[in-house]
């Protein structure tokens, strides 16, 4: 859920609830107001008739009023005080505030009740709710509205700055630039990306340059250790013992090797050296590798399954052609089952490689194209293959995909976006 949105939701839920207390508040408010209003001309008229009979020693003449009803009873006795209720009449029909209290009028004692109506009370409720409610909308209305417009230019620098990071390239080389922003928290937030990204950037430029020095200053150490074991495993007066020792030895260099030049051909791909590109012919190229890797294929028992190749051609520099399908190639014999089988495919623009193996299920997504990774512990490969190949999809608009299906691991390859 987005920032905005939750904090639309949220301000609204509040106001409403703070509506509606409000609301309440000022309903039990108001109605307390016309009750005690009403009461006053109930009192107002008690003390009439009150000064009627003590001046005249009679009870004032009944005058029939809308707004008003008053009732005399004779009563035992004389009842001190008086009482005030609300009470509903079953012959009218409509609730009343009635107010009861006793005079003595001829010598008599009486009990007087004066009734006034409640139902302009609750008519003025209702057009006040109605009011209110009608208000209510207006405002809930306009206030997320407004809020709305202006919350989307007060956030605005913050999603500014949120683009400016997720665009930033680490390999780019180029900084990130933030825009100034006159809130405190912003502007703070953006110096704050800025020098982290900043410091980023530096220390990656320290790591790719110390691998790139480590990467060429491993080929001169590694080739006069390799050409020493030559000689070395050429001697005749060696023993079996020393020439198995020393057959390993060349062999682990001789793998140091292999993982230095993938090494330093991931940072030349990473740094954009292979930037010339030709059309090239993938079907051509597809029928070359399938004779160069024939006999890997025959050490191994395989199957190779091709359809008919649909003529493809797609912009890529030569050499990063023939690593990509190299490594395509190597990986699906190298982790194929013996005696396993291989399917290529190149059709409507895409060229699929699909190989049995080792593993019954689908490789791990998210790791499947990470540097160094093995399925088998035994494989003499680096473990550079894929991610060299993902590298160069990368740099090279192709889109790579794989998945996993009646038991083939299936790598496909796009060429349309070339």
């Amino acid at each position: 859920m987005k920032l905005l949105v939750r904090y639309s939701r949220i301000n609204i839920v509040v106001t409403i609830v703070i509506y509606i207390l409000v609301s309440i508040t000022f309903y039990f408010l108001f109605n307390t107001i016309l009750l005690s209003l009403n009461d006053r001309d109930l009192k107002i008229e008690r003390d009439e008739i009150r000064e009627h009979t003590r001046k005249k020693g009679t009870l004032p003449d009944l005058l029939l009023e809308k707004n008003q009803i008053i009732q005399y009873r004779p009563a035992a006795r004389f009842v001190e005080g008086e009482t005030i209720a609300t009470v509903n009449s079953r012959i009218l029909k409509k609730p009343f505030r009635r107010l009861t209290f006793s005079v003595v009028a001829s010598g008599k004692v009486y009990e007087v009740k004066i009734l006034k109506p409640l139902d302009e009370k609750y008519f003025l409720l209702r057009v006040m709710l109605q009011v209110t409610l009608a208000a209510f909308a207006i405002v809930l209305l306009l206030h997320f509205i407004i809020n709305r417009i202006f919350t989307k230019r007060l956030w605005k620098p913050f999603y500014t700055s949120l683009a400016t990071v997720q665009q930033f390239e680490l390999t780019a080389g180029k900084p990130a630039v933030f825009p100034p922003s006159g809130i405190t928290e912003f502007q703070e937030m953006n110096q704050a990306f800025e020098q982290t990204l900043q410091k980023a950037q530096k220390d990656y430029y320290l790591l790719k340059e110390f691998n790139e020095n480590a990467a060429h200053e491993l080929q001169t150490p590694l080739a006069i250790i390799r050409s020493k074991l030559d000689l070395l495993i050429k001697e005749n007066d060696l023993s079996e013992k020393q020439l198995r020792f020393a057959a390993g030895a060349y062999s682990a260099v001789q793998r140091l090797a292999r993982l230095n030049n993938s090494l330093l051909l991931l940072m030349k791909i990473e740094n954009h050296q292979f930037s010339q590109t030709e059309r090239i012919d993938l079907k051509q190229k597809l029928e070359e590798k399938t004779g160069e890797f024939e006999e890997l294929i025959e050490a191994k028992s395989l199957q190779l399954l091709t359809s008919n190749f649909q003529p493809t051609t797609m912009h890529l520099n030569p050499e990063l052609c023939e690593i990509l399908l190299n490594n395509l190639f190597s990986n699906a014999i190298e982790h194929n089952i013996e005696g396993g089988i291989i399917k290529i495919e190149l059709r409507d623009g895409q060229l699929t490689i699909a190989n049995t193996g080792y593993a019954n299920g689908a490789l791990p997504g998210d790791k499947l194209f990470s540097r160094f990774l093995k399925v088998s512990q035994e494989s003499h490969r680096t473990g550079l293959g894929l991610s060299i190949v993902q590298k160069i999809c990368e740099t090279s608009a192709l889109q790579l995909g794989y998945n996993f299906h009646n038991g083939f691991h299936q790598f496909s390859l796009n060429t349309n976006l070339t």
